[in-house]
């Protein structure tokens, strides 16, 4: 009896990925939501560093970490997202920016610690006027949303839902 009904609600989720409707094909998916391949012209833009965020790398200990924190910045500006890349996935992006920014360094190397990744991402966020959207954002957002939309219910609101991990740019 427990087998059949483990069948059956196999079955169910297997037909709902079936039922699925596709909107995106993987190449549009990709170009969505995989890390950015620079031109070398993109690279002097995305790359670039403002006053503000020159400080910040200032702030930072290791040549490493400076390269880290540089690629990533660039790679929010121009996806609004974070990544996580090897330095061989990153050779060319990584190359421009250790020249740039570190002329004469062997440093040619990118991986930081999982805390030393995050701490760049909330620096990164803070520099570029976005945060983590929290709980207590997701509430202050469906209350604006319901004030918009009249009397509904906040769980009609579920894209705005607990565990999932959005930023959003403050005005």
């Amino acid at each position: 009896m427990l087998n059949d009904v483990e069948d059956k609600a196999g079955e169910q989720t297997k037909t709902a990925r079936q039922q699925r409707l596709k909107i995106l094909g993987q190449d549009e998916i990709d170009v969505l939501f995989q890390r950015p391949c620079f031109t070398q012209e993109e690279r002097e833009q995305y790359f670039a560093l403002s006053m503000s965020e020159q400080a910040v790398l200032n702030e930072l200990k290791t040549i490493k970490s400076k390269i880290a924190f540089i690629l990533q910045i660039g790679y929010f500006k121009a996806q609004s997202m974070f990544f996580v890349f090897t330095a061989n996935e990153v050779a060319a992006d990584l190359n421009h920016v250790a020249e740039r920014y570190f002329p004469g360094t062997s440093e040619r190397d990118c991986t930081v610690s999982k805390s030393t990744r995050l701490k760049h991402q909330a620096l990164i966020l803070e520099l570029c006027g976005y945060r983590i959207c929290d709980t207590a954002a997701r509430e202050q957002i469906k209350v604006a949303i319901l004030e918009g939309v009249g009397r509904q219910s906040p769980y009609e609101l579920d894209a705005l839902g607990p565990g999932r991990q959005n930023v959003f740019q403050l005005d």
